[in-house]
């Protein structure tokens, strides 16, 4: 006894001293990849955004943006809301990082939000050092410059219909279906068809014969034809007893006689 309690804590032990395992890795979801740069590109201190749609549920993590290099200048990222397409100025979450190199710049968002597929948000940022995008491949959003208001960059006369850009997700949600057959045996009582006593059921999972509302219990459920049998065996059974009961007793009424 002593020496599996000594195994025991042994290996609790280990198991303290084991790292804590790393978070999963953050998975790409939407992305636009630079196109034609020598015609899609511009510096501005004005701001900019990059609408676009999320495709899968989860957090969004990191985003990146391909960027001329800013002279190691840190850059923020923002992400905000979207109303009628625009960016509505209330951010969720923002991310920075010194832009010392042209690239792909990452920006890993200080508190990462929660996001549904299908829904719009904004990357709202600055970029004085330039900036590249695409012609007009990206259809889950657009590129947008602000003056006094939210405009797109076509409107503005300038290039870059969407802006270059990825984004990246955690802990994705992923659903399953429950299995009808499943849902249904869970609510069967042993031996008796399931029934319910409202109207029928139509919906997922519903199982043939729990629609019913009256009726011989368990004839329209799953067990109904085997309860049914015995019943037809016990009436038969019972039927041969009494018929020789009634030929025993016409015998003895024979001999009294």
């Amino acid at each position: 006894m002593k020496g599996c309690l000594f195994v025991v804590c042994a290996a609790l032990a280990v198991l303290g001293m084991a790292p804590t395992p790393a978070l999963a890795s953050a998975v790409l979801d939407q992305s636009n990849e630079p196109l034609d740069t020598a015609t899609n590109a511009f510096g501005t201190a004005a701001n900019l955004a990059q609408t676009f749609t999320v495709g899968k549920t989860g957090t969004l993590a990191i985003v990146d943006l391909y960027m001329d290099s800013h002279g190691g200048q840190t850059t923020t990222v923002n992400i905000e809301s979207v109303t009628s397409g625009m960016p509505s100025g209330t951010v969720l979450a923002s991310g920075s990082a010194p832009v010392a190199t042209s690239g792909w710049q990452e920006f890993t968002l200080t508190s990462p939000i929660a996001v549904t597929s299908g829904q719009q948000l904004a990357i709202v940022f600055t970029a004085p050092g330039g900036v590249y995008g695409s012609p007009d491949n990206y259809t889950g959003g657009q590129a947008l410059m602000q003056f006094s208001s939210w405009e797109t960059t076509a409107d503005a006369g300038l290039p870059c219909p969407d802006f270059a850009f990825e984004t990246f997700m955690t802990n994705i949600v992923t659903t399953t279906a429950t299995s009808a057959s499943s849902a249904t045996l869970a609510t069967l009582t042993p031996g008796l068809g399931a029934k319910t006593t409202g109207a029928p059921s139509t919906g997922p999972g519903a199982s043939p014969g729990n629609s019913t509302s009256s009726g011989t219990p368990g004839s329209d459920g799953p067990n109904g034809p085997i309860v049914a049998g015995v019943a037809l065996v016990l009436a038969v059974v019972g039927g041969g007893a009494f018929l020789m009961m009634r030929r025993r007793r016409s015998a003895g009424s024979g001999a009294s006689d």
